[in-house]
């Protein structure tokens, strides 16, 4: 049997697959490769009880003043990862005081939540929450952050 019929198939209730595998039908190895999946939204725990799984996002903030530092702040902490868009704080193309301040901010908001601050271009900047990083190249900063 190909794999794609192996994964598209029809699984059988427990009764008819012990069923077939009396009568000689099925094979031990195609009955005992059905794995029990849980909904995304549950998984076990230890003690065999349910328990929620919580969902986290990529999201793009736009940043547009110092106020969009305060969205930042609350996405991280709850474990979303973000990408700023500083390019609205850009003022004339060059670095701006205004940027500056928001880029330091968010550098301190990364590093009290142990979280990681890098630049990926000269638009945007990702940060992530606790328990992620940002892998970089051995010698390699965080850019102009």
């Amino acid at each position: 049997m190909g794999l794609l019929n192996r994964i598209f198939r029809r699984r059988k209730p427990a009764e008819e697959t012990e069923q077939a595998l009396q009568q000689g039908e099925l094979d031990k190895q195609t009955a005992t490769d059905f794995i029990e999946e849980y909904p995304p939204e549950e998984q076990l725990t230890v003690e065999g009880k349910p328990q929620s799984v919580k969902e986290h996002y990529l999201k793009v903030i736009h940043m547009y003043g110092l106020s969009d530092v305060d969205d930042v702040q609350s996405e991280l902490e709850t474990g979303n990862i973000v990408i700023a868009d500083i390019i609205a704080l850009k003022k004339d193309g060059g670095f701006s005081i205004e940027l500056k301040r928001a880029v330091e901010q968010m550098r301190g908001i990364v590093k009290v939540n142990n979280g990681d601050i890098a630049q990926l271009s000269e638009r945007y900047i990702i940060l992530t929450p606790a328990g992620i990083k940002i892998w970089r190249r051995s010698g390699e900063s965080s850019g102009n952050i």
